[in-house]
Formats: C-alpha cells, structure tokens, sequence
C-alpha cells in the first residue's frame, strides 16, 4: 500500500469517527479528567471566506488534537481542519479551507474539537464542538451575506401578554453572536427596561415572565420589543437592531 492511499485511509476512518464521536462519548465507562471547551467560534459568527480566523478553545490534559468542521447538511459532512496537531489552544484557519476535503461551501458549519488520542483509539472522551452553527459567507458572490442582521418575530404587534404568565420572546439573526433584549413603551419619551443581556444569538429564542423583573413598571399598557445584537456596535436598524412593527398589550388580568 502506498503511503497516499494509507494516509487517504487514515483520514476516511478520522471523519467516521469525528461523525460519530458524541456516541462514542456517551459509552465510555471511564471518568476523564480530559477536557475541551471551545471558545470561538462557538455559534452566530460571520465568517468571510478567504480570511485568516484563530479557532480557540480550552483545555486540559490534552497533548494533541484533531479539528474539523462538521456541516449542518442532511446528512452532515466532516471536513478535516487540522490533524494531530499540537494543542495550543488556537488554530489559524484559512476559513473556507480544509486538508480534505479541501473546500468547504458557503453554509453553515461547526467546529469540533478532538483529542487525537480519541480519533487514535487511546482512552479519552475529550472533545467539544461550537454550541451553535456559525456561517461561512462571501460578499463577492453574495453581496450583503457577511451582514449581521437581527429581526423581532414575536411579540410582533398585537399580541396580548398577561402579566405573570411566560411567553417566548423570539427573533432571527446573522452574525450576532450574542443578543441584548429590551422591552419599550410605545409613548414618548421612550422609557426602555432592560430584560436580558448575552443571551446566544442563534438560540433564537428567550422565555420571559412577563412582571419577573421591573414588575413594579410593566403593568397595563403598549410596549414593543427591541433585540440588539451585543455588544451593541451601532444603530442600523435591521443590521444593529430591530423593533416590533407594532405594539404588544401588558395586561393584568
């Protein structure tokens, strides 16, 4: 056997076990003292293909790792980033780029992060992936697909929430990593109160008990919405932030 095709071989059997490491995970009988948590990406991100990104992630007790991005396509498909490589902690990574496969399309992907002692059979369960897709974009064949956007779904206008029950505030994002969410009166001047702040963009949702917090102001009346993407980096509506298009009612019964 040559050694391209043994190395071809080598890399074939690593995507299997990339795809199918959460599962293996859950049958280890061993408590590891091995860990990995990634830092970035780890959900929401832009990311423009051709550009230089630093992959991060924590550690402990690993010497070194495999890293892939995983697609969010049915099925997924494993494209390998780094191989048994030294664990530094960071990767820079040509976004668009892979050993093998060796393009990635523009989609939506995720990072993941393998002790190499797992992918070679070693005892370890340590590896972690983002908690989130993120997406790879490109402004010359897409213009206006690295745009961060935000967009209020719920509560929209109209809507009637009755104070002490919890309803799900929701919305759509690109490229918001984090979301800071408010609610406003619909009187002027404005008075904006604070609900949450660094909620996951991509989770795209956020239970709230209307009165749990700023009870003592959220009593009958016309509020909207508003989500910022966080931090908040400017006032663009639509890229920065969004508002309901129209008022929600705050009642008591």
């Amino acid at each position: 056997m040559n050694f391209k095709k043994h190395y071809l071989i080598i890399l074939s059997v690593a995507i299997i076990i990339f795809l199918i490491a959460p599962t293996t995970k859950n049958l280890v009988a061993f408590e590891s003292i091995k860990k990995i948590e990634i830092t970035s990406p780890n959900g929401g991100n832009l990311l423009q293909t051709g550009k230089t990104y630093t992959i991060t992630w924590n550690s402990t007790g690993v010497e070194r790792v495999y890293l892939a991005a995983i697609s969010d396509t049915v099925p997924p498909k494993g494209y390998m980033l780094a191989f048994n490589a030294p664990n530094t902690g960071e990767y820079s990574w040509n976004v668009g780029r892979a050993i093998w496969p060796s393009i990635l399309p523009l989609g939506n992907y995720k990072i993941k992060v393998i002790d190499f002692a797992l992918v070679s059979g070693g005892e370890s369960d340590a590896y972690d992936e983002s908690d989130y897709f993120f997406t790879i974009c490109d402004e010359s064949i897409h213009p206006g697909s690295c745009t961060p956007s935000v967009k209020v779904t719920s509560p929209n206008g109209g809507e009637i929430f009755e104070m002490g029950k919890t309803y799900n505030i929701t919305w759509e994002s690109l490229g918001a990593e984090r979301v800071y969410i408010d609610v406003m009166t619909d009187t002027i001047p404005i008075q904006a109160y604070n609900l949450i702040v660094g909620v996951p963009g991509p989770a795209g949702e956020y239970s709230w008990t209307v009165g749990s917090k700023w009870g003592d102001i959220l009593s009958s009346g016309n509020y909207k919405l508003r989500v910022f993407s966080y931090p908040v980096k400017g006032w663009i509506p639509g890229r920065d932030y969004d508002i309901s298009n129209n008022p929600f009612t705050i009642t008591n019964n």
